[in-house]
């Protein structure tokens, strides 16, 4: 069995890449051949695991917009018709049985008009409808410090906060040109879709749409980078703003940990100047990139941007997590967060003092850790790669069950 990959991956953003690769290793592990179509701008840190990585055009970074508005991603009918025909093109050459896609939305067209099944890989359940976080009710808590009403009220009230109408329209033409009939929606589900997330992560409203799984989270790591210590006096903060993370995120946390009695290791993935972030305080230590997973495992508290790969590591290792979501996809993760009960959730403008605060917080109430811990143990039996591995040999077993 051969699966072709497409995550959608403009710029250094690996978190689409990285669910892709992880899904793409447990297919290489059971004997059959992947394929990754990558064109982000990291191919030093995707490549290995059995997993053959091929060139593909991608979006520039600056296309990709704000953290998921996603008007911008195809700015016209001619540029996505043109990424369809380039992704159409390697499906013929490649022949799959199977296309895999995750947010790379020109390849669902495309393999559709090559005649090859899709598995769409999806991490935002929370953002269909079919959950209950988006309720009114838990939207509104948004709003619950008067500094957040001047900054989120409009997105609270904005009836397209992804600005999907301009790109289906878009796509609608697209599809007219290459002589496909209608679709509603964009493609980022299709018949057979895996949502890397669980019941009571994400408690659905009631039955989901015929050909959607739960399938558990998704975890992935770029290998090698500095470890751990092995043995250390303080605490370990853990702080990682994703491959997207910008300076000034870093800076603004850096700082806020400043005075911590604590390890405080900072992955900056090259956004900012490591001599700059270890001036900010005692303890502070800048890494470029390092294996997430290893990292995840032996921190007390992790301070994350909220990105489904990321949040899910932190997830299965049981970490308790400070959430500083920055966008709008960031935010399921720190709703989640806050339910759960195993970190806090920090919303821009931060106040004065509010990482550390939350930070000293976690760190002296056992009770984030041992409920951390609690869903790490509910997660042993939620393997994401797995399932969705399954699905996909289901898929080339039975085409029929992905188009």
């Amino acid at each position: 069995m051969k699966a072709l990959f497409f995550p959608f991956c403009p710029g250094p953003g690996l978190a689409h890449a990285g669910a892709c690769l992880s899904v793409a290793g447990e297919l290489a592990a059971r004997g059959s051949e992947a394929v990754l179509a990558y064109g982000g701008t990291r191919p030093d840190l995707v490549r290995g695991g059995g997993v053959r990585v091929i060139e593909a055009e991608e979006i520039p970074v600056e296309w990709a917009g704000g953290h998921g508005q996603m008007d911008g991603f195809y700015p016209d009918v001619e540029t996505l018709i043109r990424f369809i025909e380039q992704d159409r093109a390697l499906i013929e050459e490649e022949a799959p049985d199977v296309v895999v896609i995750d947010m790379r939305m020109p390849s669902a067209v495309a393999a559709e008009l090559a005649g090859v099944p899709t598995v769409t890989i999806n991490h935002f359940l929370p953002f269909t409808g079919h959950t209950t976080l988006t309720s009114w009710r838990r939207r509104l808590s948004m709003l619950r410090h008067p500094l957040r009403i001047a900054t989120r009220l409009g997105s609270i009230l904005d009836r397209d906060p992804f600005r999907t109408a301009a790109l289906q329209q878009r796509f609608d033409g697209a599809r007219e040109e290459l002589g496909l009939p209608p679709k509603d929606g964009l493609p980022i589900t299709g018949p057979c879709t895996a949502f890397t997330t669980t019941p009571f992560l994400d408690p659905p409203t009631g039955p989901l749409p015929e050909g959607w799984h739960l399938v558990g989270p998704v975890t992935w790591s770029a290998s090698g980078g500095p470890v751990p210590p092995e043995t250390r006096d303080r605490p370990l903060v853990f702080v990682s703003q994703g491959t997207l993370g910008s300076k000034a995120a870093i800076e603004e946390i850096a700082q806020g940990l400043s005075g911590l009695d604590a390890e405080i290791a900072v992955v900056t993935m090259g956004a900012a100047d490591h001599g700059e972030i270890e001036s900010l305080g005692e303890g502070i230590t800048a890494l470029d990139f390092v294996d997430n997973d290893i990292w995840l495992e032996a921190a007390d508290v992790a301070v994350l941007h909220g990105g489904h790969i990321t949040m899910s590591a932190a997830a299965r290792a049981g970490t308790p997590a400070v959430v500083i979501p920055d966008g709008r996809d960031h935010w399921a993760w720190a709703a989640k967060t806050t339910r759960l009960g195993t970190g806090i959730s920090l919303y821009r403008p931060l106040l004065p003092g509010s990482v550390g605060r939350a930070v000293r917080k976690i760190l002296t109430d056992p009770g984030y850790t041992e409920r951390a811990d609690g869903l790490a143990r509910k997660l042993e039996g939620w393997s994401g790669e797995e399932k969705t591995a399954d699905l996909i040999e289901g898929v080339a077993a039975e085409p029929e069950l992905g188009i």
